[in-house]
């Protein structure tokens, strides 16, 4: 559930100029978010030589996994474990 939810709700109520009448309305609008943005996430900025870690997380069942792509990057899988 995004904490943006309220604020982009009024928003759309006021450029609709109508009000959303579903009772499933909430229900509908469940996304997978990461730090509230649906789809692609601007401002997360990488630079030549930089050293960057990702730590991608899936919370939700087997049926909900959803991959991790990144334009541009290669990666370097670092595998550790611990005895």
């Amino acid at each position: 559930w995004s904490w943006y939810y309220e604020k982009n709700s009024e928003i759309m109520q006021k450029k609709r100029r109508r009000r959303i009448m579903d009772h499933n309305f909430k229900e509908n609008l469940k996304f997978h978010s990461i730090n509230g943005t649906i789809h692609s996430l601007k401002g997360l900025r990488m630079y030549t030589n930089q050293l960057v870690t990702w730590h991608p997380i899936n919370l939700g069942s087997p049926n909900d996994i959803h991959s991790v792509h990144f334009h541009g990057q290669t990666f370097i899988h670092k595998k550790t474990t611990s005895s």
